[in-house]
């Protein structure tokens, strides 16, 4: 007769402690080998699954990363957490339809979920579902209106749809409710550099803003280096706009190079940048 096999519980959790302690000091690699130990002491430790996600998310691995969630979702007793990774990393690895259904689920288990209102929004948006998209942030926003994420995503979908002055009211209170998100001061400064509407732009506002998310990024973000150009350009400072677009393509990656590229082109010519002509952030 076969006999069960024996876990180490103790020395598992050990390990699976360790592991969450080097995460939070960004020791990535150093965590999954101990959470790879946990497992091997006791491969039901489903935790040490979802730290493994956790840890591979913060590398990129979003693939593995699913799969460690998958993993968990198959054990007992269920974790209704699983189903929200789960749903987020369908999202970013191009599933948004998939990742609904995760979504929903989560919703029906725990209803009125402010993260997972809002990571059903975004799906919502890239299958340009705004109206139902636009539903789940007003939701969101009734549960916890201090949400700063709330408003910018809910502004991001407004500013996509035209309408400039609700876009410009959601981004004003994302920045008053999350002064330490870059991406917040990012998104505003934005708008009011580079709106197709006049009466919306106000370029020294946003090189005030831009700065502020530079600062909040060390000046390591190339997209808010990109903002800050176009804030300078929209004041009809374009030595200053050509000095940090052309930083901000020193370190910009695939997926805004190009249009910080026409950036560059557009400022050499004294010409500033517009929302529809170039990028989205």
């Amino acid at each position: 007769m076969n006999k069960p096999p024996v876990h180490d519980h103790v020395n598992a959790v050990v390990f699976l402690w360790r592991a969450k302690a080097q995460l939070q000091y960004k020791q990535y690699e150093r965590a999954l080998t101990d959470l790879a130990e946990a497992l091997r002491l006791n491969p039901e430790l489903g935790e040490a699954f979802m730290v493994r996600a956790a840890a591979r998310v913060e590398m990129g691995d979003f693939g593995q990363a699913l799969a460690d969630v998958e993993r968990r979702l198959q054990m007992e007793p269920p974790e209704p957490i699983a189903l929200l990774t789960r749903g987020n990393l369908r999202a970013h690895l191009g599933e948004p339809e998939a990742s609904l259904a995760d979504f929903a689920e989560f919703l029906r288990q725990q209803p009125g979920s402010v993260m997972a209102l809002r990571g059903r929004a975004l799906s919502l948006v890239r299958l340009r579902r705004f109206d139902e998209a636009l539903a789940d942030l007003n939701e969101a926003l009734r549960a916890d209106p201090a949400s700063a994420d709330s408003y910018l995503e809910r502004g991001r979908i407004y500013q996509n749809q035209g309408r400039y002055s609700a876009a410009t009211a959601d981004y004003e209170k994302a920045v008053e409710l999350g002064p330490a998100e870059a991406r917040c001061y990012n998104q505003f400064a934005w708008l009011l550099a580079a709106c197709p509407q006049p009466e919306f732009r106000d370029g020294a506002r946003a090189v005030q803003l831009a700065r502020r998310g530079c600062e909040l990024t060390k000046w390591q973000d190339a997209n808010i280096l990109d903002t800050l150009a176009s804030a300078y350009a929209e004041c009809g400072r374009f030595d200053d706009a050509l000095k940090w677009v052309n930083k901000s393509l020193e370190m910009a990656g695939d997926e805004i190079k190009e249009a910080v590229a026409g950036h560059v082109q557009l400022f050499r010519n004294g010409q500033p940048a517009r929302i529809e002509d170039s990028k989205t952030t």
